[in-house]
């Protein structure tokens, strides 16, 4: 599946491309993009390989990536499964570290990428 600012009506998709639980109540804390610096730093305590510069986060986990630029373009690929959209404000990332969340602006499109 690929998605780049499309709108479609699926419900939350993992990183693997499978809808989401939706009795999975992880707190999510929110970074918006201009807090870059903040992003990076809670970035790098995430439970994967995170790198980093002054314009793009990328997240690794093994078989999956997870890119957001400063200017807030995120992209998420994995075996079989490919995410992109533009425009994005903010990202949240779970309290427990397990995960990134993205919103479009509408709040249309839902993505969450497990790690």
């Amino acid at each position: 599946m690929s998605d780049r600012n499309g709108r479609h009506e699926s419900k939350t998709q993992s990183a693997q491309g499978r809808p989401s639980d939706a009795g999975d109540e992880v707190a999510f804390d929110r970074f918006p993009i201009g807090e870059w610096d903040a992003l990076r730093e809670r970035v790098r305590d995430l439970d994967a390989t995170a790198t980093d510069s002054t314009d793009e986060i990328a997240v690794d986990d093994g078989t999956a990536r997870f890119v957001v630029t400063r200017e807030g373009t995120v992209s998420g690929s994995m075996p079989r499964h490919e995410f992109a959209r533009d425009g994005v404000d903010a990202v949240e990332i779970a309290a427990d570290g397990s995960a990134l969340r993205v919103h479009d602006a509408d709040d249309a499109v839902e993505y969450v990428f497990h790690l």
